[in-house]
């Protein structure tokens, strides 16, 4: 589990920094590419968070899951 989460690591690292080198080589303005920039890291932290909250729900339920499954086994 520990390389999985590591490959992953990797590669969204690797695509973050693709994609700031391929915004900063892009034959734009520099305001224009800081506004890209901005946009794309606004968007970035919104997908992360979402996917963060989704993740928290996900384990909520799973935890009542097994509390509900641990009761039906006590004495």
């Amino acid at each position: 589990m520990k390389n999985n989460a590591k490959v992953f690591a990797g590669i969204l690292f690797g695509v973050a920094v693709g994609a700031v080198l391929g915004v900063m080589f892009a034959p734009r303005k520099g305001s224009d590419t800081r506004k890209k920039m901005a946009d794309a890291t606004k968007d970035f932290g919104d997908k992360a968070k979402e996917k963060v909250n989704e993740g928290m729900k996900m384990a909520s339920a799973f935890r009542s899951k097994v509390n509900g499954e641990a009761e039906d086994f006590s004495f």
